[in-house]
């Protein structure tokens, strides 16, 4: 994939079949995940409480994908906290995983948020501070 065939228009996941096209990418994050009907299952749980997807495609490809959702800590105030992020393999050092945290950091910012937390817990997690190896 070159850069040039990236169509960089972040799209909101607001249906399920939106998330079924995302289920790829999630995936490669989330092995553990046993099939694309249990994925579903968790962002409606999630969707609840208040846990939104972003993500890019590449023709009709998703290739890179964030999961988040605006909490309030005691530690940290009111905050955009990233479950999950995630590029394709084969989409990775492609500037995605930086395009997709731009995004949420200007989404925090226009909603007042003091910090964005991502969370990089999981084992399969390479972020740096390039966020290079996230896309």
């Amino acid at each position: 994939m070159s850069f040039v065939t990236i169509i960089r228009d972040i799209h909101i996941a607001r249906i399920e079949a939106d998330v079924r096209q995302c289920w790829l990418a999630f995936h490669e994050l989330r092995p553990h995940l046993q099939s694309e009907d249990e994925f579903v299952e968790r962002w409606r749980k999630q969707v609840e409480e208040g846990y939104q997807i972003i993500y890019v495609k590449d023709g009709d490809k998703v290739v890179a994908a964030a999961g988040y959702r605006f909490l309030n800590t005691m530690a940290w105030g009111h905050i955009l906290y990233i479950d999950d992020l995630v590029a394709l393999q084969t989409s990775q050092r492609t500037d995605l995983g930086t395009l997709l945290l731009r995004h949420l950091q200007n989404e925090a910012r226009e909603r007042g948020c003091e910090a964005v937390h991502v969370d990089t817990g999981y084992p399969g997690c390479r972020l740096s501070t390039s966020s290079e190896s996230c896309g």
